[in-house]
């Protein structure tokens, strides 16, 4: 999905960011909001996400049923237009 970074907050053992859904490509329903969590940094291969930005997010469920992202699934900051 294509989403903003609307907060960012420390979870008990990641980071729990809260985005606005700008676009979902392949959900099949598609939330208003999406909460995912990465690691807390770099070393612990969790992607730093910038408040306010747009990325197009590319995530998975993990072992406990968290919306998970990370530096090597792909997502980065979105750099195009959305269509509406």
């Amino acid at each position: 999905f294509t989403g903003k970074v609307k907060e960012i907050k420390n979870g008990w053992d990641d980071l729990e960011v809260k985005f606005d859904v700008l676009m979902a490509d392949k959900m099949e329903s598609p939330e208003k909001e999406m909460m995912v969590h990465t690691a807390f940094n770099g070393a612990a291969c969790g992607y730093t996400f910038q408040s306010g930005m747009t990325y197009v997010v590319y995530a998975f469920l993990d072992e406990s049923d968290k919306v998970y992202t990370d530096l090597c699934s792909g997502t980065h900051k979105f750099s195009g237009q959305l269509n509406k």
